[in-house]
C-alpha cells in the first residue's frame, strides 16, 4: 500500500508540474546575440585547434597552388 501511494504522490507531481508555466520573457535582440556568440565561440575553437595543431605538427609550409 505505502508503494501505490508513493506513486500516485510521483505522479500528482508530474501532472502538477505540467500545468505551472514559467512567464516567457521575450528578449530584443535575442537572436544576434546568440549569433555573436556563437560565432566567437566557433573562432576560440578554431583558433584552439589551430594552436594544438601546430604544437603537435609544427608550422606546415603551404602550397601555393590553386
Amino acid at each position: 500500500m505505502k508503494h501505490l501511494q508513493n506513486i500516485l504522490d510521483g505522479m500528482a507531481g508530474v501532472l502538477g508540474s505540467l500545468t505551472t508555466y514559467r512567464d516567457y520573457q521575450r528578449e530584443t535582440g535575442g537572436f544576434a546575440r546568440d549569433h555573436a556568440a556563437l560565432a566567437s565561440d566557433a573562432r576560440k575553437v578554431a583558433g584552439d585547434i589551430r594552436i594544438n595543431t601546430n604544437k603537435a605538427y609544427g608550422k606546415q609550409r603551404t602550397s601555393n597552388i590553386r
